[in-house]
């Protein structure tokens, strides 16, 4: 049991690496908090376009799935704000 949950947070860290290089590059986002479980950025460029918006809240859902709603509201928060994180388990 314990290798098969270290293999899935490995892989979750090399996926949420990935997302975090990919994040830099579109909107300036730089990681500013890295915990068991949670990476917070600090965004220089949030997304201003809906469709750009969607985009990455489609990725980050698939990173993660939110308990705090649909893919929609997601991209709502995300141009709002200049934090961004994530979690998971």
């Amino acid at each position: 049991m314990w290798l098969i949950r270290r293999t899935r947070q490995v892989t979750s860290y090399q996926r949420v690496s990935r997302a975090s290089g990919e994040r830099d590059e579109r909107h300036g986002a730089r990681v500013a908090s890295v915990r068991p479980g949670i990476v917070e950025w600090v965004v220089d460029r949030p997304a201003k376009d809906r469709d750009a918006a969607l985009a990455l809240a489609r990725e980050q859902l698939a990173l993660k799935p939110s308990e705090m709603g649909t893919a929609a509201q997601e991209a709502t928060a995300l141009m709002q704000s200049t934090t961004w994180s994530l979690w998971w388990d």
